[in-house]
């Protein structure tokens, strides 16, 4: 509790405002550290042609990306996109 109203002093805030943002922190890690623990669960019960198929992808999409990049010079991405004309 001396932490609290240490920190409470510093920032010239209520008791209660602390209190309130060092819960609102730890509830928001637990979180995070449930998403990270579904996401690893997901990925890890993907069968191994699924992982194979989205690792060519990944490497075919940095290929393009690299050469579109390259072959532009000083252009940006953005830059680069052909743009769509309407009708």
């Amino acid at each position: 509790m001396e932490y609290v109203r240490t920190i409470s002093a510093k920032e010239r805030s209520h008791v209660s405002t602390v209190m309130e943002r060092i819960i609102e922190s730890a509830r928001r890690a637990e979180e995070l550290k449930q998403l990270n623990s579904g996401m690893s669960a997901f990925y890890d019960a993907l069968p191994d042609a699924a992982v194979t198929e989205d690792t060519a992808w990944g490497q075919l999409g940095a290929t393009g990306l690299a050469t579109l990049v390259e072959s532009e010079g000083d252009e940006t991405a953005s830059e680069a996109i052909p743009k769509v004309v309407a009708p």
